[in-house]
């Protein structure tokens, strides 16, 4: 049985290999964190899905993240039973370019992903981000 300290530093190697396999574009190795019967559970704006086990994993992942994203922020937060990883990132260039906002509960079984949820903003384009800007400017990043 694992002491606090060992969840903590297994939670924490989770998190942080999670974020470097997105920006390297290694998604295919995001299979080594999740248990072999893991569930994600994402809820996106007006839409809910599930994938279980590592292939549909895997392959939600590449669906969602063909190209390495650019996280401009990444905040974890350890728990007793894995972490919160709060992120933002962008995707694609100029007139393109898109952002979301996502919050992740890893719930960590052993040394791997058991479950893994997933509230997500959905795309911000260009142009919400700077009506967003205009009308509902952050006190605080």
């Amino acid at each position: 049985m694992q002491t606090q300290v060992e969840r903590q530093e297994t939670a924490d190697t989770v998190a942080t290999r999670l974020r470097t396999y997105h920006e390297s574009g290694e998604i295919g190795r995001l299979a080594e964190l999740y248990a072999p019967d893991a569930l994600l559970d994402a809820n996106l704006p007006a839409w809910r899905l599930q994938r279980q086990g590592t292939v549909a994993i895997v392959k939600q992942f590449e669906e969602w993240y063909p190209k390495p994203p650019r996280f401009v922020e990444w905040r974890e937060r350890p728990t007793p039973w894995g972490a919160v990883v709060e992120c933002a990132e962008l995707h694609g260039k100029g007139a393109d370019e898109t952002y979301f906002r996502t919050v992740c509960l890893l719930l960590i079984d052993g040394e791997r992903i058991g479950l893994h949820i997933v509230y997500c903003t959905g795309a911000w384009d260009p142009a919400t981000r700077e009506r967003h800007d205009r009308e509902a400017p952050m006190v605080r990043w």
